[in-house]
């Protein structure tokens, strides 16, 4: 199992591996899709944990959501403009991510590398910008 995986990393795998819905709508491609990383930590660097939690992206816009983060060419070693599948979020095994070599993103490229991808960060959840808010609990005195 080579690594190491990284959170915001792209890698390739085959497009058969990835579960899009609607299924009967989709087109299955030939050529590996890029993915993004999203877990991170020990779990990405244990031997002994087998799966990764991973986004798939697609330079396509009929299925763009609201929740999905774009990329622009050149981050994380696109090719051209694509978006991060939030709602698409899946478990995928370590032993079908392929490392990229050269940009990703073109028709027919299986490279692919750069600047990590933004972590996404689902809706509501605390960015470099917003900080936890601490609660003080006041003293009942009777």
């Amino acid at each position: 199992m080579p690594g190491p995986y990284v959170a915001g990393g792209v890698y390739l795998v085959s497009d058969k591996a990835l579960r899009l819905i609607p299924e009967e709508q989709r087109v299955v491609h030939d050529e590996r899709r890029p993915i993004v990383v999203v877990t991170g930590g020990e779990s990405n660097g244990d031997p002994e944990w087998p799966f990764v939690l991973a986004c798939p992206i697609s330079g396509s816009t009929k299925r763009r959501t609201r929740f999905d983060v774009q990329l622009s060419v050149g981050q994380g070693g696109v090719g051209k403009k694509c978006w991060i599948r939030i709602p698409a979020v899946q478990p995928l095994m370590k032993t079908v991510l392929v490392r990229p070599k050269r940009n990703v993103g073109r028709r027919g490229s299986d490279t692919g590398a750069g600047t990590p991808c933004p972590v996404p960060r689902p809706p509501g959840l605390s960015s470099p910008r917003h900080r936890p808010v601490r609660v003080r609990r006041r003293q009942v005195t009777g």
